[in-house]
């Protein structure tokens, strides 16, 4: 299993990412999942949870994004990060397979007491963890 640990940007969003095949379907172990980001309104408010999709890839293995079917997800939000973040991701070795994939967006609290163990990934699942902000009080 490949896992990587990625700084996105400047305002402490920390992703954990792992991909490895599962039942024939899941993007192969040997590419890295794709750079996802979490919604600043999502994070911030801390909604988090499993959002399940299913994309053809083409012949090179790209997703045609018209094909890209939400099955499950905790709030239609995530849909951007996931369009976006699978416009440049390919994965030769699935081309022209259809993929079904479970992206985990973990809400991790400001201490980040709960995250190893909340950001774990298994062989189907890429985990995406973000530190909850606490909301600025303005007066």
């Amino acid at each position: 299993m490949d896992h990587s640990l990625r700084l996105l940007g400047f305002t402490g969003l920390v992703a954990l990412s792992a991909c490895a095949p599962a039942s024939g379907v899941a993007p192969s172990a040997n590419v890295a999942p794709p750079a996802f980001r979490y919604n600043d309104l999502l994070r911030q408010a801390g909604v988090q949870g499993p959002l399940r999709f299913r994309v053809r890839l083409d012949s090179l293995g790209r997703p045609e994004l018209t094909t890209l079917q939400i099955i499950a997800s905790p709030n239609p939000g995530f849909l951007p990060a996931i369009r976006t973040a699978l416009r440049d991701w390919r994965d030769s070795t699935m081309a022209g397979r259809l993929i079904e994939q479970t992206v985990l967006w973990v809400s991790m609290d400001t201490a980040a007491t709960d995250s190893v163990a909340r950001c774990r990934s298994s062989q189907s699942v890429w985990a995406v963890c973000a530190r909850r902000l606490p909301l600025e009080i303005r007066h």
